[in-house]
């Protein structure tokens, strides 16, 4: 980010600055154009007239042309005040851009300033909530893994069968315990419940109703 010191430094301008730099010496030329005009006109006229003043002066020193000296010499001291005037101007103009420029560039200092903060309360924030999401996720699992321990305890031990309901649930409850995550011990009693003969229904205490 450049200082102020840092102004009249290419380098260190940012485009902003620069865009802003040329709209305000735009504004300020259109504002005066009428005096800067006159000024140039003034000026380039002055100048042939002190040409043709020196040339008269050398050949000639009548009164009349002394008098048109004298208004030569005033024309141009007025000259040199309108100048004067103008680049007092152009001087405020330029005090004006430069503290335009230090309010710009103390506003992006802020806005980064202010994007750094948001950015680093949006990480904490999503490294707290994918920790949250872990912890479900993990929760979760174990929730599944724990129904299909109890359904293979069940089934494959105690009743040596399993009824076609039971089983479509238990493949819903493992396919998502695989997209979870899950491991391959709940693999091989899923394994194992496959190869039970698949019956209708069951009651509680295992006969086929």
């Amino acid at each position: 980010m450049p200082e102020a010191k840092d102004f009249l430094d290419i380098k260190n301008i940012h485009p902003l600055n620069i865009l802003v730099v040329l709209f305000l010496l735009y504004q300020f030329v259109y504002k005066n154009r009428s005096q800067i005009g006159t000024f140039l006109r003034r000026y380039y006229k002055g100048e042939t007239l002190e040409k043709e003043d020196e040339t008269t002066t050398s050949t000639n020193n009548i009164s009349p042309q002394n008098d048109n000296t004298d208004k030569n010499t005033e024309h141009g001291s007025t000259e040199v005040n309108d100048m004067k005037k103008l680049m007092d101007d152009l001087t405020k103009e330029l005090e004006n851009i430069r503290h335009t420029q230090s309010n710009i560039n103390n506003s992006i200092s802020k806005i980064e300033t202010d994007i750094g903060s948001v950015s680093q309360t949006v990480n904490l924030q999503l490294g707290n909530f994918s920790e949250k999401i872990e912890f479900l996720l993990k929760s979760d699992m174990e929730d599944k893994k724990a129904y299909i321990t109890d359904n293979y305890n069940k089934y494959f031990y105690r009743y040596k069968k399993i009824d076609m309901y039971t089983l479509e649930t238990l493949e819903k409850v493992y396919d998502i315990y695989l997209q979870e995550g899950g491991d391959s011990f709940v693999q091989l009693m899923m394994s194992n419940l496959r190869k039970l003969d698949v019956v209708k229904s069951l009651d509680e205490n295992g006969n086929e109703n």
